[in-house]
């Protein structure tokens, strides 16, 4: 079994950096082209549904697995702790 990386940030109380609105806003833009690109396929050729679909499918399930491999124990305000990461809410998943 591999070894738990260590998170970027020494574990403990959460602080704010100087740059993560940046790049939270750099994450998003990532977000959006992607979706923007999927919706052009899409609209040039119907037929790429299920490839696009296989895509996405794969991206999603390699960010769960990241997300598993971080862990956290505090949280910035506005998220809760919901196992090991963060988030506005917990959710059923």
């Amino acid at each position: 079994m591999a070894a738990k990386k260590k998170p970027m940030r020494e574990i403990g109380r959460w602080q704010a950096a100087p740059d993560d609105a940046i790049r939270l806003a750099a994450l998003r833009w990532f977000a959006l082209e992607i979706e923007q690109l999927c919706i052009e396929v899409y609209a040039t050729n119907p037929g790429s549904y299920h490839t696009l679909e296989e895509m996405l499918r794969h991206t999603v399930e390699k960010l769960h697995q990241h997300k598993l491999s971080v862990g956290a124990e505090t949280c910035p305000d506005g998220y809760v702790l919901c196992g090991e990461t963060c988030a506005p809410m917990c959710s059923e998943d």
